[in-house]
């Protein structure tokens, strides 16, 4: 098992994110999907961690805010997301909660979580809101997709003092027939919530871009998808 990365430095700068570019390690067996991220590679990690990164409410990226380090590993059938949330106090929204009727937007997104969205080659983009259980479990639910409509995605989290982890297997289908070195088009949103707030306070987005989080929903900005390398 890969050792994990220290963690990332809370940086404030004025120039603007690079073009983003990472690595998904290839690995032979499934990782655990436990909520331990045992079996993830870890040596690639992608650091959400800057003001320009952070999409804002009210309060702008300070001392408090959360940082992200998430990891991509693949195999024939799926994308693996490992994801390790840095926070004083993770939000845990049931599935059961009565709704928040917050005019168009998905309740999934007020509560501590990833949006995640992908496209292999010329395939459809596909898309999931993922968030952690107080059971060490996962929900999940497709972007677009009916409020109450979940799914049963492989994965697992755990919830500590100083914030979460979570990992999922995202279905890929066309990963089976790409060779190492291949390409795929990857989007990563971690919503951060706060206890004293009805909606979110917050989103760490890869793809940069800074702003403001309201009306945003659960969709992406078009051309916003980074580039991701299959490495053996």
């Amino acid at each position: 098992v890969a050792a994990p990365p220290p963690p990332p430095k809370r940086i404030v700068t004025s120039e603007r994110p690079e073009r983003i570019v990472a690595a998904a390690l290839r690995l032979e067996h499934p990782p655990t999907l436990d909520g331990s991220l045992d079996g993830f590679d870890r040596s690639e990690p992608i650091e959400l961690a800057d003001e320009l990164r952070y999409r804002r409410s009210e309060e702008p990226f300070g001392a408090e805010t959360a940082m992200a380090s998430c990891y991509l590993n693949w195999d024939e059938q799926h994308l693996y997301l490992g994801l390790e949330v840095t926070k004083p106090e993770v939000v845990v929204r049931a599935a059961d909660a009565p709704p928040l009727e917050l005019d168009n937007d998905p309740d999934d997104i007020h509560a501590d979580g990833v949006q995640v969205f992908y496209r292999v080659g010329g395939r459809d983009l596909v898309g999931y809101l993922v968030r952690p259980t107080d059971d060490g479990g996962i929900l999940a639910r497709p972007i677009p997709g009916e409020p109450m409509g979940l799914v049963q995605l492989a994965g697992g989290s755990s919830i500590g003092e100083e914030g979460y982890r979570l990992e999922v297997a995202l279905p890929c289908a066309g990963l089976e027939s790409l060779p190492p070195g291949s390409t795929i088009e990857v989007e990563i949103m971690v919503n951060e919530m706060r206890a004293d707030r009805i909606r979110r306070a917050g989103q760490l987005v890869w793809s940069g871009r800074g702003g403001w989080v309201y009306l945003r929903g659960d969709r992406i900005e078009p051309g916003a998808l980074g580039q991701v390398e299959l490495l053996e």
